[in-house]
């Protein structure tokens, strides 16, 4: 995992210095906002796979509980993995394909 590193400013020096704060924000800065020492806020570049992401749900291409279910996957493939087929058996493709086939008859 990478370790962020987040620059931090004063709601003082945020106010007096919006624009130069944005400037560090736009080239990929993520800048945190303090306030008597405690943080108030974090001023972070757009995530766009994020926005794609957030869009896709709001017009019903994405499930609302997308990322349950990529959670339920992933345990899944974990704990209980699919096999290959052995050499004897039918692989899950041939399998398939043989389904469709006989929905077509």
């Amino acid at each position: 995992m990478e370790v962020v590193e987040i620059a931090r400013v004063t709601a003082d020096e945020l106010l007096h210095d919006l624009a130069g704060v944005l400037e560090r924000v736009a080239a990929g800065e993520n800048v945190e906002v303090v306030e008597d020492g405690v943080p108030i806020a974090v001023i972070s570049p757009p995530d766009f796979a994020e926005a794609m992401i957030g869009g896709m749900v709001k017009a019903g291409i994405l499930p609302s509980d997308w990322q349950e279910k990529q959670a339920e996957l992933k345990r899944w493939l974990l704990t209980d993995p699919p096999l290959a087929a052995q050499p004897h058996e039918q692989s899950l493709s041939e399998t398939l394909i043989e389904m469709r086939e006989e929905e077509t008859r």
